[in-house]
């Protein structure tokens, strides 16, 4: 009997480990350009909040610092999130950008608020890869497959971000606002290409324990072609 019980913990104390393995789930990417510092960002904000609550989409806040100049300093703004924006409207020709502004799975442009239109946008977002993230450590294992071979050169970008954080906003268009931010965007690096004939698996750094978002794209930046978030 004694030999039983101890052969049954063995068990439980091997098991345990890939019990509480966290698994990643693939969803529409949906990136927000927004501001703290702009008065028509907080119903987008609310917007990207509820997003929060689907299991098929990937919403992510990007602060923009070109809203900066009149008063308030956004403290999530950073230089890359304004670039970003302007590479997306630069890849189609659009000479400006607006705040806010959804991009949805890098295609659909949506301008100020439009919930609806975001919402129908999601829905017709699909994708044919299979995108999976698997934490080892200080690193994260990216695999990906596709039914059909992909042209070469999609990137592989890796994003970390913040759940959720509140501030107090004493200047600018929003003076004594307290908004609360959701999914807001900390780090976005490229971590590599995938050359789209063949299976990809790679790793990449990703300390701390941040929810981490590795997405594959088209470059431009242009199509998302995978997303996948691992909380």
């Amino acid at each position: 009997m004694m030999k039983t019980n101890l052969l049954f913990c063995a068990a439980l104390m091997i098991a345990a480990p890939v019990m509480a393995m966290a698994q990643s789930t693939q969803g529409v990417l949906v990136e927000l350009f927004t501001s703290q510092g702009c008065s028509s960002c907080p119903p987008a904000d609310a917007f990207l909040a509820d997003l929060t609550k689907s299991d098929t989409v990937i919403p992510l806040a990007l602060h923009v610092d070109y809203w900066d100049y009149i008063g308030w300093q956004d403290t999530f703004a950073q230089k890359k999130f304004s670039a970003r924006q302007r590479n997306y409207a630069a890849f189609v020709d659009d000479h400006m950008v607006y705040t806010p502004q959804m991009i949805i799975a890098g295609a659909a442009r949506i301008k100020g608020h439009d919930a609806a239109k975001a919402t129908s946008n999601i829905a017709a977002s699909h994708s044919d890869i299979t995108l999976t993230l698997t934490r080892q450590g200080d690193q994260v294992l990216i695999q990906a497959q596709s039914p059909t071979p992909l042209p070469a050169g999609i990137l592989v970008d890796l994003v970390r971000y913040h759940p959720k954080s509140t501030v107090q906003i004493e200047r600018g268009e929003n003076r004594g606002r307290a908004i609360s931010y959701h999914n807001i965007v900390t780090s976005w690096e490229n971590v590599g290409q995938w050359t789209g004939n063949r299976p990809l698996e790679m790793t990449a750094r990703a300390t701390g324990d941040a929810p981490i978002v590795v997405i594959l794209q088209r470059k431009g930046p242009g199509a998302v072609l995978a997303a996948a978030v691992l909380k």
